[in-house]
């Protein structure tokens, strides 16, 4: 994502960071009470930020991907033509 420039680095950075302190403290909750609903609590919820991170930030930055590609491609293409000069 950095050697793309990807605007949404720190962004998706932060998301991911967010992940792993939530599942440290889960994982302390379940150490210290054994309690199985807090256990199925944080599974539904990792479940659903897996599903959306999956669904929007990660489709995001697919979309960046495929747009920075395609771009990079054109440039390709001109540069064959005798367009564009090379870099």
């Amino acid at each position: 994502m950095e050697l793309i420039g990807y605007p949404e680095l720190a962004a998706h950075k932060a998301e991911h960071q967010t992940l792993l302190v939530s599942a440290r403290l889960l994982q302390d909750r379940i150490s210290a009470s054994g309690y199985l609903p807090v256990v199925c609590h944080r599974f539904a919820f990792l479940r659903s930020w897996l599903l959306n991170h999956i669904v929007g930030t990660d489709k995001l930055l697919a979309n960046f991907m495929a747009q920075a590609r395609e771009q990079d491609m054109s440039a390709d293409a001109l540069e064959e033509l005798g367009l564009i000069g090379t870099s």
